[in-house]
This record gives structure tokens, C-alpha cells and sequence, in this order.
């Protein structure tokens, strides 16, 4: 039910992720292990990931939604980068 959710209202639940809170928190990492983003190229992934929603609110909203997206892509292609940083 949790994953039929983030499937058929991606961008309303896209915007939960905005807030911080424990259960916020658990809605964004659940909602990007939606996209496979193997053997994209980065900018590819982020386009397929913006795709799906609007980027709105202020910096720190706009830099969270990254972060997620930063961090599942690193799951999805852990050989891209060789540091961090």
C-alpha cells in the first residue's frame, strides 16, 4: 500500500519530503528507491527525477530533495565517483 502510494501521487507525496520530521524523513527515502537510475548519466537521472515533480520552497527545501536524490543515485551507480566531496 505504502509503495502503490508513492507510485500513483509521486508529486503529492514529493511534497512531504520538505518538512523535517521522523516521518517526512521515512516518505523521502522510501519515495526515491522508486527510481532506478543504473547506468544513467548524471544529469539523465536528475532529469528523469525532476520529471517527475516540481522543485519548490526555499534553498534548504530545494537542497533536501537533492540530497535524496544524490544519495540514491550513488546507490544505484557506487563505481561513479571515487571520493566524496
Amino acid at each position: 500500500m505504502f509503495f502503490a502510494c508513492l507510485t500513483t501521487w509521486k508529486s503529492y507525496c514529493c511534497c512531504y519530503n520538505y518538512s523535517r520530521n521522523d516521518f517526512n524523513q521515512l516518505v523521502a527515502e522510501q519515495y526515491v528507491k522508486l527510481f532506478d537510475f543504473q547506468g544513467d548519466t548524471l544529469d539523465r537521472a536528475l532529469r528523469k527525477f525532476v520529471k517527475q515533480f516540481t522543485i519548490i520552497g526555499e534553498t534548504q527545501d530545494r537542497e533536501r530533495v537533492l540530497h535524496f536524490f544524490s544519495a540514491r543515485y550513488l546507490d544505484c551507480n557506487p563505481t561513479t565517483f571515487t571520493s566524496v566531496g
